[in-house]
């Protein structure tokens, strides 16, 4: 008995001390990791990819820095990017999205030119859905932004435009869409505000934000997760479950659920992931598409407004049905020539009235 508390105080003690090695390591190696890769962001290659011509940067002062990040908490550093001639050829602005991705917030390093043209875009982190968020580092996206002089921000939209400043969404994808260009966004406006010896002041007007929680529950104040045995319970029974949270009103009353869940029925190129908010009478309230992967312009015509109208405000509907013209409540009419994408779109609806009637709602 003894040799055994002895042996558990020893294994005790060698944790201990290993834990607090590991502790002063990282305590030590932060700082050095830090500037390692804030070295890496300031290399000859990034100053050229954000503006051609751009052999290194050059820091602005710290006054103004300090004034510009007291003023944009997304903004991380601003700095000159100088030509081999030692020229002034615009600024490299590393700043967060200012909309969250599906990962999270997308972080990058902007190259505006002295004439407000964007000249050039590196991603610095990112952390979304590989094959479909991760997409927006393709070229065919982000060239869409560089060589643009900008009178307006740009605004995502689902087709692409003659209009400069419009932004085609990438297929499945909209949600990192609109992140990476809130972070694009985000650079422009400080160069318009702290840097442009010529600004117009008309780029300082944001257009209106596409606000996903309002889209998903119109009138919510906010969201909280559910309880995690809430969460286990319904993952337990339903397999295309994802998350659930609650949506509040300005009274700090639950007024609906927001439920993730992947469609029951696959998509014409596979299941479609939405987000749903289901109210207290059981009717859709709203829903954003978070992952699809349809046929462009006819598949992902279910992210149509005038597709998506059809199922909202319609309390005590369990289950809604596809069908080519629409007569009653319970019918949703198909995009034309989308049948297997508003088949697989509606499951997923489908699935989220059903989690908050069996379970939810019990």
């Amino acid at each position: 008995m003894k040799e055994m508390i002895k042996l558990g105080l020893i294994l005790f003690l060698i944790t201990a001390i290993a834990a607090g090695i590991l502790s002063i390591s990282n305590e030590l190696t932060a700082p050095i990791i830090e500037e390692v890769e804030a070295a890496a962001a300031r290399g000859a290659d990034v100053a050229g990819e954000l503006i051609v011509g751009g052999t290194s940067f050059e820091d602005i002062e710290l006054a103004l820095l300090e004034e510009i990040k007291e003023a944009n908490d997304k903004v991380i550093d601003v700095v000159k990017v100088i030509g081999s001639n030692g020229e002034s050829l615009g600024y490299g602005i590393r700043t967060l999205s200012t909309i969250k991705g599906y990962g999270g917030d997308i972080e990058l390093f902007v190259g505006i030119k002295e004439t407000g043209e964007i000249g050039g875009i590196r991603i610095l982190s990112l952390q979304e859905t590989p094959g479909l968020g991760t997409n927006v580092e393709n070229a065919s996206f982000k060239n869409q932004f560089i060589g643009v002089v900008p009178s307006k921000l740009f605004e995502v939209v689902k087709v692409a435009s003659s209009e400069e400043h419009e932004i085609a969404t990438v297929a499945g994808a909209t949600i990192s869409s609109l992140s990476f260009t809130s972070s694009v966004n985000n650079a422009m406006m400080v160069f318009d505000s702290f840097l442009s010896e010529d600004s117009s002041g008309d780029l300082v007007q944001e257009p209106e934000d596409i606000d996903l929680e309002q889209q998903v529950v119109p009138g919510s104040e906010k969201w909280v997760a559910a309880d995690d045995d809430l969460i286990n319970k319904i993952a337990d029974q339903n397999n295309q479950f994802v998350d659930l949270q609650l949506a509040y009103n300005s009274s700090d009353e639950v007024m609906a659920y927001v439920i993730t869940t992947w469609s029951v029925i696959e998509g014409y190129y596979g299941h479609i992931e939405l987000m749903v908010g289901v109210d207290l009478e059981g009717a859709v309230t709203g829903m954003v598409v978070l992952t699809i992967d349809e046929t462009p312009g006819l598949g992902t015509n279910v992210e149509r407004s005038d597709f998506q109208e059809q199922f909202i405000g319609k309390p005590n509907i369990l289950e809604f049905q596809v069908k080519g013209s629409a007569n009653n409540d319970d019918e949703i009419a198909a995009i034309s020539g989308a049948t297997v994408s508003s088949r697989s779109f509606t499951s997923a609806i489908n699935n989220a009235l059903e989690i908050f009637n069996e379970i939810i709602n019990q």
